[in-house]
């Protein structure tokens, strides 16, 4: 019995072996299996804040009194709100919605002032984006606080005395876009853009490492056709795909969600192409760097996981360190989703602000990359 033992484990000791052999070989594995668990520990602990602070907020002050300055100190006192603007042009501010320049905008009305003095208890205008409510709810509840303690030193100093059950002023919320705080107006759209890029990546990646393993590739690579040529064939497919994907996507959004498009869907198809090459030849990128499948699946995390994390689908994007912020900024799903928002909420028409810029560049950016990568993965080859 002990002799049987001993061959079972001897037979257990010997394949454990081979296997971890074989593991440390592998680096790239290797390396993958300790550093993403490393990375998505590391990531979510300073990403995660469902506090954010510091938004953009723009002022509208038609009174201009030593009352409205005081206020707007105080706003800025409470860390929630970065006063960005301060005037008296309400058309701007809308514009500044429109081009998400700001979250916020606060309009202090003509009289302000002269209504406190006389005990008529003014409102003040808080408009708020509340397309996602989790990133302006606490702004909005500080602001509340503050109409309470803000002006305690200028009461004492004219002698105003207020019921316990009034205030001074009142601020009266504004929700943008999202006036309902319909969770599904936040959701839809972001998860939209996720499994768009999760399904983009992957189709070329499983299909170019496949090629890779089974070496149907080196029928393309001793064929006449240039690198560009054979990238062009192989990608118009899955972009007929993409389409489909996109097609399917938002008409689920808007007749089973209810999730509405306000603004124009062709620009919603043409701002798509960039964004669909970009993940297409994102996973070009990684499976000419990847030996097999598995390889190509581990990278592709690398890439996905910042997309997810930095885009603000999952966290409200204003809560990030700046890091985090600048690091999104350079992604093309957190500007996609900008986009989208915009076309379905704002009613975009036309867009050429910098978010289809970016998406553009990134785009330029990684299909150099990809062919570049490719034509090496060639020429090792050979």
């Amino acid at each position: 019995m002990k002799i049987k033992i001993y061959h079972i484990l001897r037979r257990i000791y010997a394949v454990l072996i081979k296997e971890v052999r074989q593991l440390l070989r592998d680096k790239p594995t290797f390396f993958a299996i300790i550093f993403i668990p490393v990375l998505q520990i590391f990531l979510f602990g300073y990403v995660i804040n469902s506090n954010p602070k510091f938004l953009s907020t723009a002022i509208v002050d038609y009174d201009q009194s030593a009352f409205s300055r005081t206020l707007i100190q105080g706003l800025s006192n409470t860390e929630y709100f970065k006063i960005t603007s301060i005037g008296q042009n309400l058309d701007r501010v809308e514009e500044e919605f429109t081009q998400n320049k700001i979250n916020i905008a606060i309009v202090i009305p003509s009289g302000f002032s002269s209504d406190i003095i006389l005990k008529k208890s003014p409102r003040v205008l808080l408009q708020a984006n509340t397309i996602n409510p989790l990133t302006t709810a606490n702004a909005i509840a500080a602001a509340k606080r503050l109409a309470k303690t803000v002006f305690q030193h200028e009461v004492e100093d004219i002698g105003l005395v207020l019921k316990e059950e009034k205030t001074i002023f009142q601020f009266y919320v504004e929700p943008k876009y999202n006036p309902s705080y319909i969770p599904e107006y936040f959701s839809i759209p972001g998860l939209s853009g996720v499994v768009l890029t999760l399904a983009m990546l992957l189709m070329v990646l499983i299909a170019v490492a496949r090629e890779k393993e089974d070496g149907t590739l080196e029928y393309l690579r001793t064929s006449r056709a240039s690198a560009i040529e054979v990238l062009t064939g192989k990608m118009i497919p899955y972009l007929v795909i993409s389409y489909f994907l996109i097609t399917i996507t938002f008409g689920i959004s808007y007749f089973i969600f209810k999730v509405p498009i306000l603004g124009s869907v062709k620009l919603l198809f043409i701002i798509s192409l960039p964004f669909i090459l970009s993940n297409l030849f994102a996973g070009l990128f990684i499976s000419t760097m990847a030996r097999n499948q598995r390889q190509a699946i581990q990278f592709a995390n690398l890439y996905l996981l910042p997309n997810l994390l930095f885009s603000g689908f999952v966290f409200p994007f204003y809560g990030m360190p700046k890091w985090a912020q600048y690091i999104g900024d350079m992604l093309p799903l957190t500007h996609y989703l900008r986009i989208l928002k915009g076309i379905m909420f704002k009613g975009y028409v036309f867009n050429t602000h910098h978010d289809t810029w970016c998406i553009m560049i990134f785009t330029t950016v990684v299909i150099i990359g990809a062919l570049i990568q490719y034509n090496k993965s060639l020429g090792a080859s050979k």
